[in-house]
């Protein structure tokens, strides 16, 4: 299964080293997943969205310079290393946000908040819906139940009620058996979801999906 970034080094620690990898070309041969592509399309912070992903990248680059002069150690390691050790700094300071460690993941995930819940990228999903034929199924991912709800809101807005059903875990089991069984039925023809979508659930007629809040370049 794919690994959530900075994560694969604390799952080898407690279950041992990869042995196995089966890749998605390998699967997509196999018969195992859909042919698919990916595309990646850009889209820009507002000018306060700028101004705070700014000012967190410069606290990042002096709270690392602070941590690399507590532990110089740390220099000699490659990029998933170096994620380890600054966990176990933090974990070993109780996650104290006054210590460096500590203080550099917070700011890290605060920048990476302001990147996958940009305004701006609510408008771009709505250009693309627009874009594609109407008869594609869409799954749309979100990193938060608050982009989510905006996102159906928006969605609905556009291109009316009963285009767009919403699944997360804040809505009740009746509830969310109901929206992704009209995904299914093409009742709605775009499902909105947080995580709790992307794995384990079949949606076998899904036909293009949208990932909201992804930061990769």
């Amino acid at each position: 299964t794919p690994f959530p970034e900075g994560e694969a080094g604390l799952l080898e620690q407690k279950i041992g080293r990869v042995i196995y990898r089966y890749g998605f070309e390998i699967a997509v041969q196999d018969g195992v997943i859909s042919p698919f592509f990916v595309s990646r399309v850009a889209a820009d912070f507002s000018e306060a969205e700028r101004n705070v992903y700014d000012d967190l990248s410069h606290e990042i680059r002096v709270t690392m310079g602070r941590m690399l002069k507590e532990h110089p150690e740390l220099r000699r390691l490659e990029e998933r290393a170096f994620l380890r050790g600054v966990q176990k700094l933090a974990a070993a300071a109780d996650y104290d946000p006054s210590e460096p460690a500590a203080c550099f993941l917070l700011l890290c995930y605060q920048r990476k908040e302001v990147s996958v819940l940009a305004k701006e990228r609510i408008d771009c999903c709505l250009q693309l819906i627009n874009a594609l034929p109407k008869r594609e199924r869409i799954l749309i991912f979100c990193e938060r139940i608050e982009q989510a709800e905006a996102a159906a809101q928006a969605i609905r807005r556009e291109f009316g009620n009963s285009v767009c059903a919403v699944y997360h875990s804040r809505m009740n089991k009746n509830a969310r058996k109901r929206n992704l069984d009209g995904f299914r039925d093409r009742a709605s023809r775009i499902l909105v979801s947080c995580r709790c979508l992307d794995e384990g659930i079949d949606v076998p007629d899904a036909t293009t999906g949208i990932v909201l809040s992804s930061s990769s370049a």
